[in-house]
């Protein structure tokens, strides 16, 4: 196997986020979100905190698919390099299949 696919020669480069402060990001929502901690929920506020909820959970969905983005352009290369070993692993068992059968 080694001389089909030269082991060595494979260089596998691990994935790097730059430019993101997660600690200050992280300061940053607790910092908002304390308000929130001591909140008590009464007939007379609910329609202001159920437009809390909303904005918050909306919020917490644009970091979510922020993330989501970053991850999918971080994994593109990883993806590739599965389908293409796939195909080259499917090669091995379409010659496998009509011997086995």
């Amino acid at each position: 196997m080694n001389e089909l696919i030269e082991i060595k020669s494979i260089k596998a480069i691990p994935a790097k986020v730059e430019g993101l402060d997660f600690d200050k990001a992280r300061a940053a929502i607790e910092d908002k979100l304390q308000v929130y901690s001591d909140m008590v929920v009464t007939d007379e506020n609910t329609p202001s905190i159920k437009k809390i909820i909303a904005e918050l959970r909306k919020e917490s969905k644009d970091l979510n698919d922020i993330k989501i983005k970053i991850k999918k352009e971080l994994t593109k290369n990883v993806t590739e390099m599965e389908t293409e070993f796939k195909s080259l692993i499917g090669l091995y068992d379409n010659a496998v299949l009509p011997l086995d059968s």
